[in-house]
């Protein structure tokens, strides 16, 4: 991959193609370039409003499990969990269309939420992306299975409760990943805020509703980072709450029954190989194929013919773009004729 610091043509004046170009597999599209499209008020106001209306409960409820009165869960049951599932289902799908509904009237659209059309993501992206997900979530669960101390929400053994959290589990990977990354991410960055202030203030959100975990709380800052950076490299979080809601259910059935675990440590191994193996496949095709559709990634021309050059990130086209720059003999606006005078012959 070149990384000359001449100035590239291509490009908007004053950019070099070191500027725009990653030197590494791991290196995420650079932000958004160009002025703010909403004010940092607006963005702040929206994402705290949103946030607080999806996690105030749970902020709430984590600090009194923090301090020791966790509730009483030994009477619950199916008039408890009935209620419960509903209101889960509910909420999934309100923490959907709020977002969507919101970034539409800044201009955007799902797909700048992650939330892509089918067939957008190569599969094979998204298994790699699935296999990543995979391998934060067991090292921060490590992290906080060591410092937890006993300091996480019991767990009641009725069928009642085990329906109630796994329906909990299943919509945890949509309201988190949609409402806390893709929301908060494209939010402010639609602001032009710098990205060390956009991961800090989201994994700061993350955080906030896992304190009862005590000190276990860092193994949820460090898989939460790592998605930050799929979520930035890949522009996508479909896998990421694919691999969220399917994780959080297994880990509450292996609660109650050990053979589940077993299972989970198979799939997980299976996912793994799966994901080298492509890996090596797309790695091979690589070297002989153009660069546009599964090349490295690059500014190009945008295919959607705007005339400016969109990021491309080595498996789909993401929302960056450098608008056209202007020519030098673009005809600059004259100030008025003074009254009384006719204007300027052309």
């Amino acid at each position: 991959m070149s990384t000359t610091t001449a100035a590239d043509p291509r490009l908007p004046s004053g950019t070099t193609a070191a500027a725009v170009t990653p030197r590494h597999w791991w290196s995420p599209p650079p932000p958004p370039s160009g002025p703010a499209t909403i004010t940092t008020k607006r963005a702040y106001l929206e994402v705290l409003v949103v946030f607080g209306v999806f996690f105030g409960a749970g902020i709430a409820s984590a600090a009194f499990a923090l301090g020791g009165h966790n509730t009483d869960l030994s009477a619950f049951g199916w008039s408890d969990a009935i209620p419960d599932a509903i209101q889960q289902v509910a909420t999934t799908v309100l923490c959907i269309l709020v977002p969507v509904l919101l970034v539409r009237r800044r201009g955007l659209k799902a797909g700048d939420l992650g939330l892509a059309k089918p067939g957008t993501v190569r599969p094979s992206q998204g298994i790699r992306m699935a296999a990543w997900g995979v391998l934060a979530l067991v090292a921060g669960g490590a992290v906080t299975t060591a410092l937890a101390a006993g300091n996480n929400y019991p767990m009641a053994h009725s069928i009642a409760y085990l329906t109630a959290s796994l329906f909990h589990g299943a919509q945890a990977g949509f309201i988190e990943e949609i409402v806390v990354l893709a929301f908060v991410v494209v939010t402010l960055e639609q602001a032009r805020r710098p990205r060390p202030e956009i991961i800090t203030v989201a994994l700061l959100l993350r955080v906030s509703y896992h304190i009862y975990y005590g000190w276990g709380a860092v193994g949820i800052f460090l898989w939460a980072a790592a998605f930050l950076w799929l979520f930035f490299r890949f522009r996508t979080i479909i896998p990421l709450i694919v691999v969220h809601s399917t994780w959080d259910v297994m880990v509450f059935l292996a609660n109650e029954w050990a053979g589940v675990g077993g299972l989970l440590v198979l799939g997980i191994f299976a996912l793994f190989v799966t994901a080298f193996v492509l890996w090596l496949v797309d790695r091979s095709n690589r070297k002989v194929v153009t660069p546009i559709g599964a090349g490295p990634p690059g500014w190009y021309p945008d295919p959607a013919g705007s005339g400016g050059l969109r990021w491309f990130d080595g498996w789909t086209w993401t929302p960056f773009l450098h608008p056209p720059a202007a020519p030098p003999w673009a005809p600059q606006a004259s100030a008025p004729a003074p009254r009384g005078q006719p204007p300027p012959v052309r």
